[in-house]
């Protein structure tokens, strides 16, 4: 069942990469909406 494992790693790992992402973009615009110019 090496191949299931695989995948199952393979889309967690894909999902948190995403999140992550997701969270940077949405810390970045935050940033750009909190920060008095």
């Amino acid at each position: 069942m090496a191949g299931v494992k695989a995948l199952v790693a393979l889309s967690f790992s894909g999902a948190i990469g995403l999140t992550f992402l997701m969270l940077g973009c949405a810390l970045e615009d935050y940033g750009d909406a909190t920060t008095p110019s």
